[in-house]
């Protein structure tokens, strides 16, 4: 057969004998087909003769030949990418296009897009296959903040390399400022405003901050449901706003689905829910009040009310937090963050915390995941302060933090994006490392700001850490969350702050923390200062004995103090009640009035060990069942005993009345 040439002679007549091929040597390998026939040279060129219909000769015709011809093969190169502008925008999504020419090879395309040229985010890749014909592409975005700006591009990669579109940007349509959104705020407590609650005020003031974090950024007090057994004092002037507290929790089950269901009822598609809690916790559960906890599966359901179209961001600063991420898995719209994992209950709030660092960055404009690695940085960068407290992030929904996390909440802002709170002020200079000689427990400490000034600086502070300063290990109730804090004074002179501290007692090195706060409200970084002081003799302990831990009515309570030492001191004694109300005593069983601080005994000079016996009666009916404490100070001699820093020493021991 020779009917299409297959020979390759030249001719379409048909041989019985070989005939020579033309213009064709150096044959490495010939292969025959039905109408066509293709041959390997050793130069590793390909060529073909005989039919063509179909394009079997590779020539870019449908030519038929008797003679070879070579095989033309199509060059191959990165992708053509053209990037479209957004068509489609709404308060919360957008349509992405752009044009893509393969080249001659299976290409693999996507969207770039986020608030800056890092483009933080990507679009799942999709497949275009070989060809040299343009193809429009489009991708919907959707879960965007309104008012936002962002970035995006076109991206495209074959075997020959990636090709990235132009930069275009778009913004999304605002929200009416009656649709940002809606928050719920929960200061938990197990006995508020009571000595022996110790993390309420920590609570109490982190609740404060961030509802100003929500109202600078563009929430009203109707947007915030603020759920605090306190009113708060939000401007800080002394006066508690009763008017912003939305619940009191005495009937917290109650008010938490009213609360939930009223957010629910007002959110709409494209704002935004905020959920922060800060208070005591377990593993899987929240104590809200003393008698009602809120396990993972309880707030799994009341965050279940939201609507699925609006984006959640939940903050839990508890102990064990990490705990809720599995429960809190499974919705794509919410991101949550916590203060530590779910085994850890190592817990210190004396200096820093993760509240305070992630609410001041969120209030400078960071997104949430930059704040949230800033935070993170404050707990892991000092063993010291922090033990092995490890924040959590999941915005992925699958319920762990781990690599994958974070790109939703690296284009996320709290309600909306952009720096809306001034420059906090800077600390610009701390004194050197101070020497204090043994004997001379004083000294002088201070600071340089920017501003500074008479009325430019709302508050200065110093935390003092002494040298045997650890962090505390959670332990419900009784965890040990108190800290010295001292605040520094102008002195216009010397343009500084300063305060001076005579209670160096300690031999060792002395960390102070360092702050400052500005006039609207928000505070500065932190940072350090050191004093090693060489210490006083003759340091006092004080030791709280009970007779038992649990009594019933009409047992005989025993509470004895045993102080050691060679140190004139007052020594306080104090009966704290389940309620979180106090008596103090004086000798012999004299009490106070309801919350007066007076002194057992003033200026007590022992010089070993001495125990005195306080307390030892049988206990009424009258009293009511519940958790007391029973508590020593001893404080330097006719100095104020509310301020801690004038303690030398304290200890409490807890009893049960059954």
């Amino acid at each position: 057969m020779n009917g299409y040439g297959q020979l390759g002679d030249g001719t379409t007549v048909e041989s019985s004998t070989p005939v020579q091929v033309i213009n064709l040597s150096k044959v490495y390998k010939i292969v025959g087909g039905f109408y066509h026939t293709v041959a390997l040279k050793t130069d590793g060129t390909l060529w073909a003769w005989g039919a063509n219909d179909k394009g079997q000769l590779g020539n870019g015709t449908t030519t038929e030949s008797p003679i070879p011809l070579e095989v033309i093969f199509p060059t191959v190169t990165a992708p053509t990418v053209e990037t479209a502008p957004v068509t489609s925008i709404t308060i919360n999504s957008a349509a992405l296009n752009g044009t893509i020419t393969p080249n001659g090879s299976d290409t693999k395309w996507y969207f770039e897009y986020g608030l800056t040229t890092n483009y933080e985010a990507s679009t799942v890749s999709q497949i275009i296959h070989s060809g040299n014909a343009a193809t429009t592409v489009s991708e919907n975005l959707t879960n965007l903040m309104p008012n936002t700006n962002y970035h995006f591009r076109l991206a495209a990669e074959n075997s020959e390399g990636r090709t990235n579109g132009d930069d275009q940007t778009f913004m999304t349509e605002a929200l009416p400022s009656s649709m940002m959104g809606k928050a719920v705020i929960i200061a938990g407590s197990t006995s508020a405003g009571s000595p022996s609650d110790t993390l309420y005020p920590y609570s109490n003031k982190l609740s404060q901050q961030m509802y100003r974090l929500l109202t600078q950024r563009g929430f009203t007090d109707a947007d915030i449901l603020y759920m605090n057994p306190l009113p708060p004092d939000i401007n800080e002037d002394g006066n508690p706003d009763s008017h912003l507290q939305d619940y009191n929790l005495l009937q917290p089950e109650t008010d938490l689905e009213d609360a939930f269901s009223k957010a629910a009822s007002e959110l709409s598609e494209g704002s935004q829910f905020i959920l922060y809690i800060h208070g005591h916790a377990n593993i899987n559960n929240i104590r809200i009040t003393r008698d009602y906890t809120l396990p993972a599966t309880g707030l799994k359901s009341l965050l279940d009310k939201i609507p699925s179209s609006v984006q959640q961001v939940i903050i839990l600063d508890t102990c064990y937090s990490g705990s809720f991420l599995d429960e809190l898995a499974g919705s794509p719209n919410r991101i949550v963050m916590t203060s530590t994992d779910g085994i850890t209950s190592a817990w210190n709030v004396e200096v820093a915390n993760f509240s305070e660092k992630l609410i001041r960055q969120l209030r400078s404009g960071y997104t949430l995941k930059q704040a949230f690695d800033s935070a993170t940085d404050i707990i892991k960068s000092n063993e010291t302060l922090f033990g092995n407290q490890s924040p959590q992030l999941d915005d992925n929904g699958d319920g762990v933090y781990n690599a994958v996390d974070g790109i939703q909440s690296s284009i996320t802002y709290i309600v909306r994006d952009g720096v809306q709170a001034a420059n906090p002020p800077v600390i610009t200079g701390v004194h050197p490392v101070m020497y204090i000689p043994e004997g001379k427990p004083d000294g002088i400490l201070w600071l340089k700001t920017s501003p500074s000034g008479e009325n430019q600086i709302k508050m200065v502070k110093a935390v003092l850490m002494p040298p045997d300063f650890t962090s505390a290990e959670y332990s419900g109730d009784e965890t040990r969350f108190s800290e010295t804090v001292l605040e520094l004074k102008y002195n216009g002179a010397l343009d500084q702050y300063e305060v001076r501290y005579e209670n160096f007692r300690q031999k060792g090195t002395w960390r102070i923390a360092y702050q400052v706060q500005g006039l609207d409200g928000q505070w500065s970084d932190i940072k350090f200062g050191e004093v090693n002081a060489g210490g006083v003799s003759g340091e006092l302990s004080v030791a709280v004995g009970l007779n038992q831990t649990q009594y019933n009515v009409l047992d005989t309570l025993l509470f004895d103090v045993t102080m050691n030492g060679s140190e004139s001191s007052d020594l306080y004694v104090a009966l704290i009640f389940p309620q979180g109300y106090f008596f103090t005593f004086a000798y012999p069983l004299i009490p106070g009035s309801l919350g007066e601080l007076i002194p057992y005994q003033s200026n007590i000079s022992i010089n070993g060990q001495k125990t005195f016996n306080i307390l030892e009666l049988p206990l009424p009916k009258e009293l009511g069942k519940g958790v007391y404490t029973a508590c020593a100070v001893a404080a330097s001699v006719g100095s104020d005993p509310w301020a801690v820093e004038n303690w030398f020493c304290y200890d409490c021991k807890s009893f049960e009345l059954k």
